[in-house]
């Protein structure tokens, strides 16, 4: 993810390359699944192809815990998707998103409203 926010395109490639090579054994299921989607998800995200990154990230969300992260860590995966839907225009995957969001965390509500508001198109 900072790779691809920091605008290093080229390195954030140059890593999913690295990890589609080197997972191998009872690891590549989870890294093919999760891992890499993840780093691609984010490098799209920030590559400013929001349509690809919520494919990808849009599964993501049950299965995420299996690499690991806190809670905090795997929200980032809902904030990225609440941003990829808002700048993808896709206003009801967006609405739903924020709604689901809200309900776990309603003192969540007005941070959501600013982030959708921020990457809308």
């Amino acid at each position: 993810m900072a790779l691809g926010l920091s605008g290093r395109h080229e390195c954030n490639q140059q890593l999913v390359a690295n990890n589609r090579r080197r997972t191998v054994g009872t690891n590549r299921e989870v890294a093919e699944r999760v891992r890499l989607a993840l780093v691609e998800g984010f490098g799209s995200f920030a590559a400013g192809q929001p349509d690809r990154a919520l494919d990808l990230l849009i599964d993501l969300r049950p299965v995420a815990n299996a690499v690991g992260g806190s809670h905090a860590q795997r929200d980032i995966i809902d904030l990225a998707l609440i941003a990829a839907a808002a700048r993808a225009g896709e206003r009801t995957l967006t609405e739903d998103l924020v709604a689901e969001r809200v309900a776990r965390k309603p003192s969540a509500s007005a941070a959501a409203t600013q982030l959708v508001a921020a990457n809308r198109r």
